[in-house]
């Protein structure tokens, strides 16, 4: 675990780095807390860790995690605009000021802003700063098995038949966004409904957060 993460090491972001959290963080996170406190639970990998408000929960809710593998491109140019679009009612990102938009637009102010708010647990999250496609690649071939991964970026079937079976049998699968719309359609739940019916899994949910178990 720590020799294939050794190169993705907390920095310090600069000094004037503002403070800009999560305040929603979708619901339903229970049935994840749960197991990882039934089964002690001691690596979780995180695809899609925005500006870490779910990291700084499960290692509050989840006293056995030892590390969280934070996975995001944290890339320039879109965060602000992001956030200020969303509609999610979080008010701490829906109220950001023109100046607070283009600041997390530019450059590196994103990671810098997520590095800030996890500076208190940096001894128990990996930041990775990559396509999570290629982390998964490099994590197989690194032989790393979470406990737990939890998605919260890529809806796509693509990205959950590719978890599943790389990981499926070593690592509880789950993540946001059950009930997110886009249009008239709901991508996660019609994704995850795809894949339960094509390896014969059960999808579980709460609210927001899903859960995929196999039936046998």
């Amino acid at each position: 675990m720590e020799s294939i993460f050794s190169q993705f090491k907390f920095t310090a972001p600069p000094k004037d780095v503002p403070v800009l959290k999560e305040t929603y963080l979708g619901k339903g996170k229970g049935i994840v807390v749960e197991y990882i406190v039934r089964n002690k639970c001691k690596y979780l990998l995180e695809l899609g860790a925005f500006f870490g408000g779910s990291i700084e929960f499960w290692l509050n809710a989840c006293p056995s995690l030892s590390k969280v593998v934070a996975v995001d491109r944290w890339a320039d140019g879109w965060a602000g605009t992001h956030c200020s679009n969303a509609r999610y009612n979080d008010s701490s990102v829906l109220n950001m000021s023109p100046e607070q938009i283009e600041y997390l637009n530019e450059g590196d102010n994103f990671y810098n802003v997520f590095l800030k708010n996890i500076a208190y647990y940096q001894n128990k999250v990996v930041p990775v700063r990559m396509d999570i496609y290629d982390a998964l690649d490099m994590m197989v071939q690194a032989n790393f098995k979470p406990d737990v991964i939890y998605l919260d970026a890529d809806k796509s079937f693509k990205m959950l038949e590719k978890l599943w079976l790389t990981f499926g049998k070593t690592s509880l699968i789950c993540g946001d966004d059950y009930r997110w719309r886009k249009g008239d359609t709901c991508p996660m739940k019609e994704n995850l409904d795809k894949l339960a019916q094509r390896y014969r899994l059960k999808a579980t949910y709460l609210e927001d957060t899903w859960i995929v178990e196999s039936l046998s």
